[in-house]
């Protein structure tokens, strides 16, 4: 029998972006999850009761820092947690109704996988109107929202820390990161049709991205 299913979840947060801790409570609405507290630190764990049942840690990433210091914590936290799949959501993201059983069934279709849930490819709907459920891409993961399965978490890790020249994990985003590793050692990225989040662009992008093509997921049940 294969292993179960179990999550860590991850939100970097900017709350000193006032409409971002509105976003993040929506957020954490649709999860049903604690509201977020600065004070009970960032992995929300209480003995004897799980955040949610679907998750055993939440953890909020919210240092004003540059984005290879906080992903690289938040990495870590993941597979610390020794969950079987990292899930990282942005602040800025809405989810489905039905998201933790449907993330679930995805993560058991393809348990060892990365999945990428902005699915943005301009062939999305064509693939969903053929009746596809998934495509693959060579990179094409964006950080809006995507999971990682534990053990190829701890080979991101190995390789972030010990395959890269000096400089290169400064030199570009944390998302565009994980599309390096894809592509250095064969991995894919799994894009789900629909996917079960959206992307509010609706608030300034706090990377300046407001103008870019590929902002939302093309299919999606939000």
């Amino acid at each position: 029998m294969s292993e179960s299913v179990t999550f860590s979840l991850a939100i970097p947060h900017c709350p000193w972006v006032p409409e971002r801790v509105e976003s993040v409570q929506r957020l954490e609405r649709l999860l049903g999850i604690r509201h977020f507290d600065q004070d009970a630190g960032r992995d929300y764990v209480i003995p004897g009761r799980r955040p949610h049942q679907y998750t055993d840690h939440v953890a909020w990433f919210t240092d004003r820092e540059p984005n290879h210091s906080w992903s690289g914590k938040l990495w870590k936290w993941g597979y610390s947690t020794g969950a079987t799949h990292l899930v990282q959501l942005q602040d800025d993201v809405i989810v489905d109704a039905n998201f933790w059983p449907n993330l679930r069934a995805m993560c058991e279709a393809v348990p060892d996988q990365i999945i990428g849930l902005e699915s943005v490819h301009p062939l999305s709907r064509q693939v969903y109107d053929n009746g596809g459920n998934w495509y693959t891409t060579a990179d094409g993961l964006i950080g809006v929202g995507y999971v990682l399965p534990r053990a190829v978490l701890a080979e991101l890790l190995e390789w972030r820390s010990a395959r890269l020249r000096p400089g290169a994990i400064e030199a570009i985003s944390e998302d565009t990161l994980i599309d390096v590793f894809c592509m250095s050692t064969g991995r894919k990225v799994w894009h789900p049709v629909p996917t079960i989040i959206d992307h509010d662009v609706a608030m300034a992008s706090t990377y300046g991205n407001d103008k870019h093509t590929h902002r939302r997921p093309l299919v999606t049940t939000v």
